[in-house]
């Protein structure tokens, strides 16, 4: 029992580690370090307090809850820090990313259920082709064409 405890505990603050990795790596040219951390730690208390919520009142809709405890918690952070919402949401979605798939690579661990199995993939995915595009976006023909959008991509 006492393991299992210790692998959760690894695994959330790995998570939230690399959670405020990310957030500050997408935010650091624009902010000081006391914003983005301030910001990404509100957001983490709310996750980590709207998850708790859930399992004691809404267990069925975790996921739901846990994630609109985050928004909110970084809303907060982006409201008192002035922060820009685009860029701090693209960076927060990316932390919350991150941190569901550590949540389902633990239970998959743990459990051997093949659904938390697929779901890790399939996020671990997504993060992959997001840095993938994020590296490589500016080599695309309708990057350099200059038309922004959908209509610069279907015209080059």
């Amino acid at each position: 029992m006492l393991n299992i405890f210790l692998i959760k505990l690894i695994f959330i603050f790995l998570g939230g580690y690399l959670f405020l990795y990310v957030f500050w790596k997408k935010l650091k040219e624009d902010y000081s370090e006391d914003k983005i951390l301030s910001t990404g730690f509100y957001t983490l208390f709310g996750l980590g307090f709207s998850y708790l919520f859930s399992l004691r009142f809404a267990s069925l809709y975790w996921f739901w809850i846990t994630l609109l405890g985050g928004l909110i918690g970084a809303f907060f952070g982006i409201l008192r820090f002035k922060l820009k919402p685009i860029e701090s949401l693209d960076a927060v979605i990316l932390g919350f990313l991150i941190i569901f798939d550590m949540f389902f690579l633990y239970n998959f661990l743990k459990s051997h259920d093949f659904r938390f199995g697929i779901f890790f993939l399939l996020i671990f995915i997504i993060i992959s082709f997001y840095f993938f595009l994020e590296k490589r976006y500016k080599n695309f023909s309708w990057y350099k064409s200059s038309k922004v959008g959908f209509s610069g991509f279907t015209v080059a």
